[in-house]
């Protein structure tokens, strides 16, 4: 990769410099963005494992001189994978004090003996796959060590058959806020890939309710959790959840031995029974015993 400079994102410096050039050794996919947690440019790239494509990283302090924190891949299939999986890129952007992957899905099987030599070999090995390429989840704390769900579905999934999105996805890096939703623009394709002679493509657009990445279901049957421990003055907790007909959300506090605190009980709360992303839990009883204020600072 190479990185070049616009004073208006319209005219850029094309010829560039010695330095701006060579960056760090990746393939023909990389997503940049720039790091709040760590104030550096990091890097994701396409690379290789033993299941073929995969992901690396690559970090930068002044977007010129790069390092990888680790030489070689940090994602990618495994053995909850299907035979045919890939990881074909995956765009990352920070998100409430963590990083959240898109992994670009590619199902299709590689060489599993030997080495690649030469395209007639990995199209060979790829005959029977799908080839398809869609987008699932990931999340990480640090960058190199990734968590998927085990069940490996689609965060995006494809259009019907016949459909323009119906075999490909590629997600831009990041999504866009837009009032209570998260706006996640996409590329997709009617043509599977390396069917470049008839690719049709259009841009798509996905939403997602507002921190909406995952959350508890109770079902027809009313369901519970304890959170962790969490340290507050203020008796008042918000949510974001979305009710059914006839549901409702509803929540007592307890001190660390999961005792109810004295009017604090379920019966105490005044029960949530609608929809939003940022609704306050309060309790009839409005403020704590003075006797338990800041009692976790000393």
């Amino acid at each position: 990769p190479a990185v070049h400079y616009s004073a208006d994102g319209l005219q850029w410096d094309w010829k560039g410099s010695k330095e701006q050039y060579g960056l760090f050794g990746s393939s023909d996919v990389t997503n940049f963005f720039y790091d709040p947690y760590t104030n550096r440019y990091t890097a994701t790239y396409k690379t290789m494992n033993r299941r073929h494509r995969a992901v690396g990283v690559a970090v930068s302090e002044d977007g010129l001189k790069w390092r990888k924190p680790w030489e070689g891949a940090v994602f990618g299939a495994d053995d909850l994978d299907p035979d045919a999986t890939q990881v074909y890129g995956m765009p990352v952007f920070p998100y409430q004090g963590i990083y959240i992957g898109q992994p670009w899905i590619y199902h299709s099987r590689w060489i599993k003996y030997g080495k690649y030599t030469k395209p007639e070999v990995m199209y060979e090995a790829q005959e029977g796959s799908e080839r398809t390429v869609d987008v699932q989840l990931a999340w990480s704390h640090n960058m190199l060590s990734w968590t998927r769900t085990p069940e490996r579905k689609p965060f995006i999934t494809l259009g019907p058959e016949g459909a323009w999105d119906s075999k490909m996805i590629y997600t831009a890096r990041a999504p866009v806020l837009v009032g209570d939703k998260l706006y996640f623009y996409y590329g997709g394709y009617d043509t599977i890939h390396d069917d470049d002679a008839h690719a049709k493509g259009a841009i798509g657009l996905a939403t997602l309710r507002l921190d909406g990445f995952c959350s508890m279901h109770a079902g027809s049957k009313e369901g519970w959790l304890i959170s962790r421990r969490e340290v507050f003055n203020t008796p008042r907790v918000t949510i974001n959840a979305k009710c059914a007909p006839g549901g409702y959300v509803t929540a007592e506090l307890v001190d660390r031995n999961n005792k109810v605190i004295p009017g604090f009980s379920k019966a105490d709360c005044i029960a949530f029974a609608g929809d939003s992303v940022r609704h306050e839990l309060v309790w009839k009883t409005q403020a704590f015993p003075k006797k338990l204020i800041d009692k976790d600072k000393k």
